[in-house]
């Protein structure tokens, strides 16, 4: 994939996630200034200035976070599919915990994200020389990568559904550095082990819980970073000798369906309720700012829960046929309460279509070693030989392969997601 076209992919996929990620913050902020339902909406129209609500006392602030609580419990009993089995291990076991603690309390230095982000020349020498100028990060990065579990529960008091994404993305591309040193010293069985351990390092954000959509696109851009340094650069290295079939095991460890898309959808209902939309409804009611916070927070809910039950029954190449996240029955809601439940579900569907180009990248990458494996055990590379391998996951169809080109397209679906066409890596 060229270097242009899979920023760009990168990039759809980070704006996907801020749409919907923003939504509720800039809601609230809406709210805080312009304020109650009635006067506060005309004096907005009207261009009147209001002046700003009493903020809560300490004590109110802790009665309206256990009242969001409360309506946590009662939903999640209301919509049992919401609910999510919480598990409990201990705090040096848990990969999740461990990226979140670590943070950005190593700071890399401004030429070593530029030489990760391939915004430098290749050069083995400076990549080890930066290597072991971060020698402390790097080793920290490869203890959380080896780590076997993780969970998204008992995290500490002062998370709040953020991540630093910086963390496990730069940690996974200097794992991936480090694998292409190994290819470039034919060590294959290394190069592996720190391919699968970038790998390990994303399924710390998508094994939880409660994942969420922004750990969730963290773990999907960790993938597909994988992905592309593995059939450009790292395979490449390797050459015609290596062992496929345990490549295609790796490289395939991410599941895109829409059984984990529903796990997704409960997760960003577990994290939301909790740290986000819940306490920010019950604070403006209790500041006078809307008066059914809780029948919002039920449409909230509802919302979710159609969603959740639904896609386990679909397809990918469904899912973008259907609004999966929007609104039910809202005329019993304040003006308030509807344009935040609208809000929250604008932007989901930007988000699924970077999803599902995503999960096509990554069949894409798949398909390409089926048809080095046939090419391996033998066979003369045709065009037919795509009905022999991985599928379109967006359609259902083979992917379309040129062998003058050895390139793999996108088979034409139901959806105009692009994806660019991919070259095999000999």
């Amino acid at each position: 994939m060229k270097k242009l076209a899979w920023k760009k992919v990168l990039l759809r996929t980070l704006i996907a996630l801020v749409v919907f990620s923003g939504v509720i913050v800039i809601v609230g902020m809406n709210f805080d200034r312009f304020g109650t339902y009635g006067v506060r909406r005309i004096a907005k129209m009207l261009h009147i200035p209001v002046p700003g609500h009493r903020p809560l006392t300490p004590a109110e602030h802790a009665e309206a976070m256990a009242e969001a609580a409360a309506w946590k419990v009662k939903f999640a009993a209301e919509f049992p599919a919401l609910n999510v089995a919480e598990r409990s291990m201990p705090p040096e076991a848990n990969g999740f915990l461990q990226l979140y603690q670590l943070g950005s309390s190593n700071a890399l230095s401004e030429d070593f994200e530029q030489f990760l982000n391939g915004d430098v020349s290749w050069d083995p020498d400076v990549a080890k020389r930066h290597l072991t100028e971060h020698a402390d990060f790097v080793g920290k990065i490869e203890k959380i990568a080896a780590l076997s579990t993780r969970s998204s529960s008992n995290m500490p008091a002062d998370y709040r559904g953020n991540i630093n994404a910086r963390c496990g993305s730069y940690g996974a591309k200097i794992l991936l550095l480090k694998a292409r040193l190994a290819a470039d010293a034919d060590d294959e069985l290394e190069t592996l082990r720190l391919v699968s351990a970038a790998g390990n390092l994303g399924a710390h954000y998508h094994e939880i819980e409660a994942p969420s959509l922004l750990s969730e696109t963290i773990v999907i851009l960790i993938d597909l970073n994988i992905q592309h340094t593995a059939i450009a650069t790292l395979l490449p290295a390797i050459g015609k000798t290596a062992d496929l079939e345990r490549w295609k095991a790796v490289l395939g460890r991410m599941d895109y369906s829409t059984t984990e898309l529903a796990r997704v959808m409960r997760g960003e209902w577990n994290v939301g309720a909790e740290l986000m939309a819940f306490p920010l409804v019950v604070v403006s009611q209790r500041r006078n700012e809307m008066r059914d916070a809780e029948a919002m927070a039920r449409a909230y809910s509802e919302m979710f829960n159609r969603c959740v039950s639904a896609l386990p029954a679909m397809s990918l190449a469904e899912v973008m046929n259907h609004d999966l996240l929007r609104p039910g029955v809202t005329s019993h809601l304040s003006e308030e309460s509807k344009s935040l439940l609208e809000g929250v579900s604008s932007g989901p569907k930007s988000w699924l279509e970077g999803y599902i180009r995503a999960a096509r990248i990554h069949q894409q990458h798949q398909a390409a070693l089926d048809l080095l494996i046939l090419e391996k055990g033998g066979a003369k590379l045709a065009d037919a030989d795509a009905s022999r391998i991985t599928l379109d996951p967006a359609s259902g169809a083979p992917f379309v392969f040129d062998p003058s080109s050895r390139e793999l397209s996108a088979a034409v679906g139901p959806t105009s997601i692009e994806v660019e066409p991919l070259a095999l890596p000999w």
